[in-house]
């Protein structure tokens, strides 16, 4: 299974970083006259945080919030204000993106990200595979690929193609 919260820790400061000259002190973009949860940053890095891991269903990522990890995210966000946030936020989302491209190739050349599934085994030997199960660092999962329509146990490859 994917740790959230680890992921969360890490992206957190890339978009503190990333978004630092529109941020106020509060951590969100504009003032609020009802001081929210969450901060706009938290909205902004938990919807970049679905996005990495390629999660396609925000009911399992709540209901993994609300259960699992409910002691380490005190105050969680309600799933239709996080929309609504998420909506709202949108155009900071986008230049993350533009700000980690950045990074990555300095010059305005075309950039082309693309993931595909890294199928190690079929569904019926995942308890008998052993590769990669002696990192813990590295640990392949199941998970479903809706453009290829097949359920796969193993690792998302992600692709940068620059021009």
């Amino acid at each position: 299974m994917y740790n959230l919260k680890a992921n969360y820790d890490k992206i957190l400061p890339i978009v503190k970083l990333a978004l630092n000259e529109f941020l106020l002190p509060d951590g969100n973009f504009k003032t609020y006259k009802n001081k929210p949860k969450w901060s706009d940053i938290e909205v902004v890095t938990l919807s970049i945080l679905a996005e990495t891991i390629s999660l396609d269903s925000e009911n399992w990522m709540f209901s993994k919030l609300n259960n699992d990890l409910l002691m380490i995210f005190s105050e969680l966000i309600d799933r239709s204000n996080y929309n609504r946030r998420k909506r709202r936020l949108s155009g900071y989302i986008n230049s993350i993106s533009e700000w980690v491209a950045q990074q990555i190739d300095g010059e305005n050349r075309k950039v082309i990200l693309d993931s595909i599934p890294l199928q190690i085994c079929m569904n019926p030997r995942i308890l008998r595979s052993k590769i990669c199960k002696d990192d813990n660092n590295v640990q392949p999962s199941t998970s479903y690929n809706p453009s290829l329509k097949m359920h796969y146990y193993g690792f998302k490859m992600q692709l940068m193609i620059t021009q």
